[in-house]
């Protein structure tokens, strides 16, 4: 069996990437516990993920030894899980709260590509460099009694949906070589239809007499705001298109998509803190978070605010 050797690793490109790792997930930690006066030994469980960038200490670890947290914290780093691993993050805390009262979980959402720069000429490896940018977001969750008078949500639902049994879907976004044997992300022509297709997964068969019947709910009615994964402007007008969404809903994404461009599944939390700084949320008002990622995997949160709000968000604060 012959093998291909595989180009060496960059040092450089490495120390940026772990650069890049540090200034995204300590900063994001430390702004939240400050405003949510949480002190890091409180933290039980802590869950990462980013696609990209997958170090050796995890980015889990890094988080915990530099902050001092307890030995004891259950921790998880996800990668290679795709732009919509946020909401996989968020189910993996939520079943690790199930099994553990009286806790407090630290989502953290990233990307890092100061390693991952593609230096070939093929179109389908250039697209990456053009759409996909750092960035990053942490949230608290807890199932303390003590916490609900000041929590701002209510994680109602999650759905998960993975298309990775059919070969398309799973090969058309991917880490790759290109034909001169360069590395990148490959994003091929089928991931248009494969998020279309991962997107039928929000409909509904019923029966009419005898013939089945297909039902895209109003998400509109459904949902008072919509944080769509910001994966480009084709993504994002098939999701605006396949689930009969308005303007309206999606402007926040697509305003989110051209100021920060791809952060992958740090994406959703951008556009709900545009949400909340632009718009502001009333107490009831149900959000939707929505993301697509490399899979294909098309998952969602459903969440209720559980009071009314206008916070301001840093990245926001100039329009």
């Amino acid at each position: 069996m012959r093998h291909r050797s595989l180009p060496p690793t960059d040092p450089e490109q490495h120390d940026y990437a772990q650069a890049e790792t540090k200034e995204v997930l300590f900063t994001s930690v430390r702004e939240l516990l400050q405003k949510a006066n949480v002190h890091p030994s409180q933290v039980d469980i802590i869950v990462t993920n980013c696609s990209l960038h997958s170090p050796t200490p995890s980015m889990s670890s890094l988080v915990i030894n530099h902050f001092g947290m307890r030995p004891d914290i259950r921790s998880f780093s996800l990668a290679g899980m795709g732009c919509s691993a946020s909401v996989i993050a968020l189910d993996a805390a939520q079943m690790a709260l199930k099994s553990m009262p009286n806790s407090v979980a630290l989502v953290l959402s990233t990307e890092i590509i100061g390693n991952q720069v593609y230096y070939g000429n093929e179109r389908p490896f250039l697209v990456a460099n053009c759409i996909f940018r750092m960035g990053g977001a942490a949230a608290l969750l807890s199932n303390r009694p003590g916490d609900k008078p000041r929590a701002k949500y209510r994680l109602d639902h999650i759905v998960r949906t993975h298309m990775g049994a059919n070969d398309v879907s799973l090969g058309c976004m991917r880490k790759a070589y290109d034909a001169s044997g360069i590395p990148g992300m490959y994003l091929g022509k089928d991931i248009l239809e494969s998020v279309k297709a991962g997107l039928k997964a929000t409909t509904f068969d019923y029966k009419l007499g005898h013939e089945p019947v297909k039902f895209l709910p109003n998400f509109e009615i459904m949902f008072g705001h919509i944080c769509a994964h910001t994966g480009g402007r084709t993504i994002l007008a098939a999701l605006e298109k396949n689930l009969g969404l308005s303007s309206r809903h999606m402007q926040p994404a697509y305003d989110t998509l051209m100021r920060f461009g791809n952060t992958s599944s740090a994406s959703t939390w951008y556009v709900l803190a545009h949400i909340e700084t632009n718009r502001g949320v009333c107490k009831g008002d149900t959000v939707w978070q929505l993301a697509v990622g490399g899979g294909i995997k098309c998952n969602s949160a459903v969440w209720t605010a559980m009071r009314s709000f206008t916070d301001p968000h840093a990245a926001w604060l100039d329009g």
